[in-house]
């Protein structure tokens, strides 16, 4: 763990125990699928979802072509008419708050290939603070690296760990030694960075 210390300093000490992830399986779930061979047409279903969503269309260099919000409900359905489009690489993400999936797809002249086993699942990293305790979960399908900081109210960073080669992240940092105020968490994964406020009343 690499500490950076700076005016007030800051003591945090990693305890070693079992914190339990928000639960990640449950009755949702999540059906794209193309409708007929021949028809350049994607159905998009979703059941039993108790957040809100958001279900995005990107090329391959990343712009989003469609976006739309759901609410939570217990099923969602919606027919993409991709005939429109040029041939080339594609995909839709389906993200709530703590998890995306993509699904890639490659539209050609006549047809849209696609494969159900190249979809990716990510999963954005959770902090909670309880008294003095801050509590961070990650769950993640690969083995990667992911980094905890705490920013003063300034942005100045105070402390920085590390996780190397983890899969599943459960750690619990006693701040203690924080003085009171508003501090901000940054959570950065493979993929993006996440941020969290929290407060030190007490």
């Amino acid at each position: 763990m690499k500490t950076i210390l700076k005016g007030m300093g800051l003591t945090a000490a990693l305890w070693a125990l079992y914190l339990p992830l928000p639960a990640i399986a449950s009755t949702a779930a999540l059906r794209i699928e193309k409708l007929n061979d021949g028809f350049k047409q994607i159905v998009v279903e979703l059941y039993g979802f108790s957040s809100a969503l958001a279900i995005t269309l990107s090329n391959e260099k990343g712009q989003v072509l469609m976006e739309e919000e759901v609410p939570p409900s217990k099923s969602f359905s919606k027919i993409l008419d991709l005939s429109k489009l040029r041939p080339g690489q594609y995909s839709i993400q389906v993200a709530s708050e703590l998890r995306e999936t993509v699904q890639p797809l490659y539209i050609t002249a006549a047809d849209i290939i696609l494969y159900e086993g190249q979809r990716v699942e990510h999963f954005a990293p959770s902090a909670r603070l309880t008294g003095r305790h801050l509590d961070v979960n990650w769950f993640n399908t690969r083995v990667a690296t992911m980094e905890v900081a705490i920013l003063d109210a300034h942005g100045t960073e105070i402390f920085k760990d590390t996780l190397r080669n983890v899969v599943r992240v459960e750690r619990r940092y006693n701040l203690s030694n924080l003085r009171r105020g508003q501090y901000t968490v940054r959570l950065t994964t493979p993929r993006r960075s996440y941020y969290h406020t929290i407060e030190i009343a007490k």
